[in-house]
């Protein structure tokens, strides 16, 4: 027996890591181009937009790591991996597919912005989400690092896949009992956690950010506003001079759906809608960045504008606009 047939045919760690580093600046400029092709198009779309990056992502990795693309993404054929099936065979198309989509799903769902207004199928649904997430990611580590010496993540498992090295075949390497178990647990951890976070939350939504929330829905009534985000920030200086500062800032984000032609008056709107439903504490400024642009999960271009003005003397709204700083 050569030295090459006695070694082992499974991709190393960071040859893997190496290979989706690759990969994902790939699909990025991928997702970016096209993005940036039909900028105002996807920026109108919002979070939808996502679905198209995840079918970028499902098409990319699908047909390059099936046996159509000779299972090698260009990160892949870069550091001499090969996806195939357990028979040493090429993956065929469904398989890879389907593959492709549970290795994407974490990645476009990573930065998602969901939120529920109430009632048991929004928050099913944002359990639901950050279970993909958090507990799909914590599953494919876990199994990256431990399931040795085969390393078969969650998407392997479900297509029946394997990484191996471009010079060798696979063999038959079933996942443990023990690192089942251990992946299983961390997505049911991750389940029970989220959802007692999304209670604990919906909770006290009622409470302390009553006004907050307030505040965001009259933003969100604005018709040029498709989205936004209301925050507290407190922020504290200490220099030899002044000594020590404390800096109170309610923090108005607003992605629009068309780019104003007039910032300083947009930023000054979106101010004084979001102080119809909050009184300002004292010395407390409002901080507004306006956003407009696209983000596919796998790609994303942006237009800012963020200007401050100082606490109003008379903390009842509406607030007259300052001057940006």
């Amino acid at each position: 027996m050569t030295e090459q047939q006695a070694a082992q045919p499974w991709a190393a760690f960071w040859r893997r890591v190496g290979a989706f580093a690759i990969d994902s600046l790939v699909i990025g400029a991928v997702g970016y181009m096209i993005g940036a092709a039909a900028f105002d198009v996807f920026a109108q779309m919002g979070q939808w937009a996502r679905l198209v990056g995840l079918l970028i992502a499902v098409l990319y990795f699908g047909l390059l790591g099936s046996r159509i693309g000779g299972g090698q993404t260009p990160g892949k054929r870069v550091l001499k991996l090969r996806v195939e099936g357990l028979d040493g065979a090429g993956l065929p198309v469904d398989k890879a597919i389907v593959r492709a989509f549970v290795l994407s799903l974490p990645i476009v769902l990573n930065g998602f912005a969901a939120r529920s207004d109430g009632g048991f199928l929004g928050y099913a649904l944002l359990v639901v989400g950050a279970v993909l997430l958090f507990g799909l990611g914590l599953a494919q580590i876990y199994l990256l690092i431990f399931n040795r010496p085969s390393r078969r993540m969650v998407h392997d498992l479900v297509a029946g896949s394997a990484v191996v090295r471009a010079d060798q075949h696979a063999e038959a390497a079933p996942l443990s009992a023990r690192h089942g178990r251990i992946a299983l647990g961390l997505a049911t951890g991750v389940l029970v956690l989220i959802s007692a976070m999304v209670a604990y939350f919906a909770q006290i939504s009622a409470g302390s950010l009553a006004a907050m929330k307030n505040s965001l829905a009259a933003v969100e009534t604005l018709p040029e506003v498709m989205t936004a985000g209301v925050a507290e920030n407190t922020s504290v200086m200490v220099t030899a001079k002044t000594g020590k500062t404390t800096t109170h800032t309610l923090v108005v984000t607003a992605r629009l759906k068309a780019w104003p032609k007039d910032l300083e008056a947009e930023a000054a709107r979106v101010a004084r809608a979001a102080l119809t439903q909050y009184r300002p504490k004292p010395g407390q400024g409002v901080s507004v960045l306006l956003q407009y642009g696209f983000d596919l999960g796998i790609g994303s271009g942006w237009r800012g504008y963020r200007t401050s003005y100082p606490p109003p003397t008379n903390p009842a709204p509406p607030m007259d606009a300052g001057r940006p700083s």
